[in-house]
């Protein structure tokens, strides 16, 4: 391998792309105190297959001629590959559709909190498909007791966090809620079950199109012209803002509106027992 080359391939790995940390996704130069410095290519990738609810064989990706320069491969999943997801977010309740970004729950509930995610990170569909925000939406969001809203961090250290892809694929989930917003937790959950590995650039437009028919998004010509257009680039954008104002390099993360911040991929009881004593404040 060339020396330009090997340098392409460290800004890869250090800059561009995530390293794993703690039940959560970060990037090297972020200096979180749950990042792993130990952490390896290899051993993201073992922690992804772990976390992965479909598998790499379903998607159809491009060969790997050995100069790519170290840059991630593009990947389709087609219709006939998509899987149904299940569970209490696809039916959460929806009353604020007003909100820039997606909002379940009553508008008059006790507490409210922001979950932090990206759509490529694997730790944030292991919390969000089928697993411990269900947990939380039958709980307390569907009795009225809890707010959340969504926010997916794109952008970090000045680079796309977790690829390329990542600020269109966060544009396409503002797209979803912005046009169908009674669809848009079916759209989330359809996204996150069936969601590619992180080191492959899947976050196009044909495919965030597929995903946005599949969940029954109403209006998707209005949804993908969005994307070509890149109508909610600014509001991704903000998101990194707010994201560094809560201090929140690693997701996903939850941040109560006094600052309090848990890891719910890290301590579900504590993230429980947090949730709580919000709602009895």
């Amino acid at each position: 391998m060339t020396q330009k080359k090997s340098r392409r391939r460290i800004l890869q790995l250090t800059g561009g792309a995530a390293l794993f940390g703690l039940a959560g996704c970060s990037i090297a130069d972020m200096g979180d105190d749950q990042y792993q410095a130990d952490n390896t290519p290899a051993d993201n990738q073992s922690q992804q297959t772990q976390t992965q609810t479909t598998t790499q064989e379903s998607i159809d990706q491009s060969p790997d001629d050995g100069e790519n320069n170290g840059e991630s491969q593009a990947v389709t999943r087609k219709s006939e590959e998509i899987v149904q997801p299940a569970g209490a977010v696809l039916d959460a309740p929806v009353e604020d559709t007003d909100s820039t970004y997606a909002v379940m729950g009553s508008a008059d509930a006790s507490a409210k909190m922001t979950l932090y995610g990206n759509w490529k990170c694997p730790y944030t569909q292991e919390f969000a498909v089928g697993g411990f925000l269900d947990e939380i939406v039958r709980e307390y969001v569907e009795p009225g007791d809890l707010q959340i809203e969504y926010r997916s961090l794109s952008y970090l250290g000045g680079e796309p966090f977790l690829g390329p892809d990542a600020p269109l694929s966060a544009q396409a989930g503002l797209a979803a809620w912005n046009e169908d917003p009674e669809n848009y937790w079916t759209y989330f959950a359809y996204v996150f079950k069936n969601q590619p590995q992180e080191r492959f650039d899947w976050g196009t437009v044909p495919q965030m199109k597929l995903f946005a028919e599949e969940a029954g998004i109403s209006n998707v010509e209005a949804f993908t012209s969005a994307l070509e257009n890149d109508e909610y680039l600014s509001a991704v954008e903000a998101t990194t803002e707010a994201a560094a104002e809560v201090n929140v390099a690693t997701v996903p993360r939850i941040v109560f509106e006094d600052g309090t911040t848990v890891r719910p991929t890290v301590d579900p009881d504590e993230t429980r027992s947090e949730i709580e004593a919000q709602i009895d404040a």
